[in-house]
């Protein structure tokens, strides 16, 4: 099989050629199925607000190392792009 005739290499091919006005590609070739159609970008400004809020909640409310938000915050974005 060609690499352009997987969908994701389409949707690559896509976002290259024109970034920002193919999220219906994205939305189309999903890897999985959620409640919500959501596209990587998606995800990715959902998992980074969050991960702003959990290092906000570390800071302001516990004494732990910035550190510890830090690697909370990793996980946090890894399980939203994966499951998101």
């Amino acid at each position: 099989m060609d690499e352009l005739d997987r969908p994701d290499g389409n949707v690559f091919l896509c976002h290259c050629l024109d970034p920002g006005r193919h999220d219906d590609l994205g939305i189309a070739f999903a890897e999985h199925s959620s409640a919500i159609a959501t596209t990587r970008g998606d995800r990715l400004f959902i998992g980074l607000l969050g991960s702003a809020y959990l290092h906000l909640l570390v800071i302001g409310v516990t004494d732990w190392s910035i550190w510890v938000a830090s690697a909370l915050s990793l996980v946090w974005l890894l399980a939203v792009m994966r499951w998101g």
